[in-house]
């Protein structure tokens, strides 16, 4: 398996020195220099996919084929690549711990400690990891390092803060979780 974004390289040979090679995908995925920098003509295929340019659809299964021709006839080899889907939608809440009310989404710095909760989400390749992020105007982003914990309890910044989180399976792939904004008033208010 490969993620949509990995950088591939195939390589083939042949004994006779006047073997011409030929590589193509099934099914049939558009193949410009930026992507394939060495073309097609060539023994090694390089793939070097990029946001703007994919080559692959995550949950996709490919054919890659190189095909060798030399004076005496015509020679292939292919390999069937899976690409990873990302981890399925689950949900992600924000609540003040120890609130009354239920589920609250208004607290005080310094004072209210919020739990971030993740759950159902999920992917075949397990365990998944959880990088949590926060944004409030005024302050960069901050994201904490990739964690196996799908609960997170932590002490915000006053103001408007956003909450999101990014699931991240065993092979790197990722999905992120639906914005969440809490409302937390100054320490004294």
């Amino acid at each position: 398996k490969i993620n949509a974004l990995d950088r591939l390289m195939l390589y083939g040979r042949s004994d006779d020195p006047d073997t011409t090679f030929s590589w193509s995908i099934s099914p049939l995925v558009s193949l410009p220099v930026s992507v394939a920098p060495l073309g097609i003509a060539h023994k090694t295929l390089i793939l070097v996919p990029s946001t703007s340019q994919p080559i692959t659809v995550p949950g996709g299964t490919y054919v890659m084929k190189l095909e060798g021709t030399t004076p005496r006839g015509v020679g292939f080899a292919e390999i069937t690549v899976v690409v990873n889907a990302p981890p399925q939608p689950g949900s992600c809440d924000v609540c003040k711990v120890l609130s009354n009310s239920g589920c609250s989404q208004t607290g005080r710095s310094l004072l209210d400690i919020f739990k971030i909760e993740c759950s159902l989400w999920s992917d075949e390749n397990q365990p998944l990891q959880y990088r949590y992020g926060l944004k409030s105007r005024g302050l960069d982003a901050w994201w904490s390092s990739l964690e196996f914990s799908d609960v997170k309890e932590v002490i915000l910044p006053t103001g408007h803060v956003e909450i999101t989180v990014e699931i991240v399976d065993s092979l790197g792939a990722s999905a992120m979780s639906v914005p969440k904004t809490v409302v937390v008033s100054s320490f004294g208010r």
